[in-house]
């Protein structure tokens, strides 16, 4: 028996050695709120690091616009997005 995946904070620059350390895929949560970039960009930033995706809440739910706020999320999770792009293409309705 094992976990089948683990939830888990982006710990910061070291965190692909505890992806790396595990044999389950890694998803990462939401934390606290934070403004919309930030956020965007901790996330990208744990994706980049191995996450194999997310599990966010309040950061989503409670954005300006959560439609939107998704859109941006599956940019940058799925597309490999930037952060930035991913606000520029949404404004614009490209997402």
């Amino acid at each position: 028996m094992g976990a089948d995946a683990v939830k888990t904070n982006y710990t910061g620059e070291r965190f692909n050695e505890i992806v790396e350390s595990l044999s389950a895929p890694v998803v990462v949560l939401g934390g606290e709120k934070q403004k919309e970039l930030e956020f965007l960009k901790v996330i990208r930033k744990a994706i980049n690091s191995g996450a194999r995706g997310i599990c966010v809440g309040r950061n989503l739910v409670q954005s300006r616009d959560p439609e939107k706020h998704l859109k941006m999320l599956i940019d940058i999770v799925k597309n490999k997005v930037k952060p930035e792009e991913a606000v520029i293409n949404n404004k614009n309705g490209q997402g």
